[in-house]
């Protein structure tokens, strides 16, 4: 076989393999489908934070009824016991660790003093959840802000830099209710 032959049986082979379309698909697929799959996992992790939360927030709000009513006050519950309350409203999927449940009960003599006099839920010179909350359910006629915060831990480590809160890259899920007591 001559080198004129070998060129143009090398030439040829090259166009064929060029038309040919049989595989072009599963490339395609390939490059797309990992991207895809990524954002949907993306959708599916930020929408359980946001159930999250939600659930957060319910529980807060009635675990919170039970110091605006005066059933706390009266039953001399303390901050452990409330934050099981919070647990209890929540479900076990989300509570399932107690250690991730911070509550604050903080009373003010006005609505103005609340909304300054709550602490930090960051502690700046650490990076991580402040622990030093308070917990004093006030006396009748008080206002009370009840506020809990949830170290929600982030799955995949992409979103994990993109919505962290704490230096470990949990997100924070914070509830607050604020209310005046009841005359009980």
């Amino acid at each position: 076989m001559n080198s004129s032959c070998r060129k143009f049986s090398v030439s040829v082979r090259l166009r064929e393999l060029w038309r040919d379309q049989r595989g072009a698909t599963a490339v395609e697929f390939a490059m797309v489908g990992i991207p895809f799959f990524m954002f949907i996992m993306a959708i599916l992790e930020i929408g359980l934070v946001f159930f999250a939360g939600t659930i957060l927030d319910h529980a807060t709000h009635e675990s919170a009824r039970l110091v605006r009513t005066g059933q706390a006050q009266n039953s001399g519950m303390d901050a452990g016991t409330f934050k099981q309350k919070i647990c209890e409203n929540m479900t076990s999927v989300i509570c399932s660790d107690a250690s991730r449940l911070h509550v604050e009960v903080l009373n003010f003599d006005s609505f103005s003093e609340a909304a300054s006099g709550t602490t930090s839920v960051i502690d700046p010179a650490t990076g991580e959840v402040n622990t030093g909350f308070q917990f004093n359910t006030g006396a009748r006629n008080e206002i009370v802000v009840v506020r809990a915060v949830y170290e929600w831990p982030m799955i995949s480590n992409w979103i994990r830099d993109a919505f962290q809160d704490t230096a470990d890259g949990d997100r924070l899920l914070v509830s607050t209710s604020v209310f005046k007591n009841e005359p009980f």
